[in-house]
């Protein structure tokens, strides 16, 4: 295993146009694990995919993305971290989904017309943003957002 400073020196020297903001956020990434707070035990099967990409000619986006993705599901399952706009994301959909479908169906039938049975998603769109951007800012206020 190499340690985390070499792969940020061979991550910045394969920086090319079309994956530069993503090197870029791998790099914070392994920049924020190779503080003393996190243990990179936690990340050592993800941070072995990232050598390989260096045997290629050319460094797969999509692995890098994939890699990009995992150590931010280790950040929030171990350490409670979440991306900016996280809560917000998966509240919108919870709202549409546990708010918005019930409310246009107990709308349409006390109408009595199906046809209002798609005002309930804006509602509970609403609804869902606004719990989603509540939970965004309580973890913005304790310190468990990651900004990369």
């Amino acid at each position: 295993m190499q340690s985390i400073p070499d792969l940020i020196a061979q991550l910045k020297a394969s920086i090319n146009a079309e994956n530069e903001k993503l090197i870029k956020q791998i790099v914070a990434l392994l920049e924020m694990i190779d503080d003393a707070k996190y243990k990179q035990a936690d990340f050592e099967q993800h941070l072995e995919r990232i050598p390989h990409q260096f045997t290629l000619e050319k460094p797969n986006y999509r692995q890098l993305q994939s890699i990009k993705v995992d150590l931010l599901k280790v950040f929030q399952k171990e350490y409670g971290m979440v991306s900016p706009n996280y809560y917000r994301t998966l509240w919108l959909s919870i709202g549409m989904s546990v708010f918005g479908i019930p409310l246009g169906l107990t709308l349409s039938s006390a109408l009595n017309n199906y046809a209002f049975l798609g005002i309930g998603l804006p509602i509970g769109l609403s609804i869902g943003i606004a719990i989603g951007t509540a939970k965004d800012r309580q973890a913005e206020q304790a310190g468990k957002v990651i900004h990369i």
